[in-house]
Parts: structure tokens; sequence; C-alpha cells
């Protein structure tokens, strides 16, 4: 927690994006990483300095019926339009996981992500209410 902390200090960053609770697909690493820049935030008081926002996806997108990895549209409150140059240099970035998957599973996993014509990602902002109460149903 202190190395993060120090690192975002350090680069001071207008946003920053991180794993929700579900960790996208239920990823335990992924878990673990989102929890620990949420539980910094909230430790540090930095909810307000650094806006805090978890990717998620629509039920229409997801894949393999994974009930873990889509969000209520109610709940999502940014939408980002990515140009198809955007869209190769993310195909260009997976390509490099390949300490993690075999050049056949990037290939898939660059099948899935550009399955979406649309060009499309949603966000969840992270945000807190300062409302003070007494009761749980005040």
């Amino acid at each position: 927690m202190e190395e993060l902390k120090k690192y975002i200090e350090k680069i001071n960053p207008d946003v920053l994006l991180t794993f929700g609770p579900d960790g996208e697909y239920g990823h335990p690493e992924h878990i673990v990483t989102g929890a620990m820049v949420t539980e910094l935030l909230l430790r540090e008081g930095w909810v307000d300095k650094y806006p805090l926002y978890f990717p998620v996806d629509i039920k229409e997108d997801v894949i393999d019926n994974n009930e873990l990895s889509y969000v209520h549209k109610k709940y999502i409150n940014l939408k980002v339009v990515y140009s198809d140059g955007d869209e190769q240099k993310m195909i260009e970035a997976a390509k490099c996981y390949v300490t993690q998957f075999t050049p056949d599973e990037i290939n898939e996993l660059i099948d899935l992500a550009t399955k979406d014509k649309a060009n499309t990602k949603y966000f969840r902002w992270f945000a807190i209410s300062l409302k003070n109460r007494t009761e749980f149903w005040d």
C-alpha cells in the first residue's frame, strides 16, 4: 500500500482506473488490485482528489454468460467511444501478454475484444455520499 501511495502521489493522475469488486470477471488478482486502490483512496481521503472509475460491461456484451461480469445500466455513468486507431493500439498492447498467455490465447482475447464494432467502453464512477446518518433508513 505504501509503494502504491508513493507512486500515485508521484504521478498525480487526473483520474484512476482500476478493477471493481468483481475483478472484471472474477479474477483474484484483479479483485485484490481494485480493492487496494479503492482502500488507499478511502484511507488517504483522496476520493475527490483522484476520481476513480471501474471498467464494466453491460449484460448484452457479456461473454460466456458470466454473471459476475456485468453491471446494470443504471449504475453506468461514463460511456467512452474510442476510435479504430485506439482499438489498434489495444490490439498491439494485448500482444505483450506473452508471459501470461500463448499466442493462440492472445489472438482469442483480441477476437473477443474486437467483436464489438461499436467501439464503446463503459465505466462506473466510485462515488461516496458524505451525508452523515444516525440510522440505516434515515
